[in-house]
């Protein structure tokens, strides 16, 4: 009996072992929805920090998120996602995301400034970051 216990220990732990060995470390790139591109909006995550919030979408196999202004960056970077980053955190998001092979393919929802000025400097922010597509809120009186 205790043998039979010893060996089917043995077993388990030896399959275990195999199949973790055959595991990728990082999930493949996911194109299976021929061009459509499967994310997460991080808000889904708004407890957690942007850093935090791009680990658990690429440890869910998706390689792009929807970012949303606000959020925070990260536990040592002490700033909110947005057009106001310094290029030096702008770098560190890049980084990131470099790092875990995840893209942002959008942004928002935000507000459109009211200054011209203020709107360049969102849509600035968004080429800089590779950002395609910003999702807008608009009030009547800018339209």
């Amino acid at each position: 009996m205790f043998k039979e216990k010893v060996t089917g220990l043995v077993l388990v732990v030896s399959l275990v072992g195999i199949t973790m060995a055959k595991c990728p470390k990082m999930h493949p790139k996911t194109d299976v929805y021929k061009g459509w591109k499967l994310g997460v909006q991080t808000w889904s995550f708004r407890n957690f920090t942007l850093f935090e919030a791009i680990d658990k979408t690429r440890s869910l196999g998706l390689d792009t998120i929807q970012a949303f202004p606000g959020q925070k960056i990260s536990k040592v970077i002490d700033a909110q996602f947005g057009h106001g980053l310094t290029a030096k955190q702008r770098q560190q998001i890049k980084a990131k995301l470099q790092e875990t092979n995840m893209s942002i393919v959008a942004f928002g929802v935000v507000g459109i400034p009211e200054s011209e000025a203020e709107a360049r400097k969102l849509f600035e922010f968004a080429r800089d970051m590779g950002i395609g597509n910003t999702d807008f809120r608009t009030e009547s009186r800018t339209i």
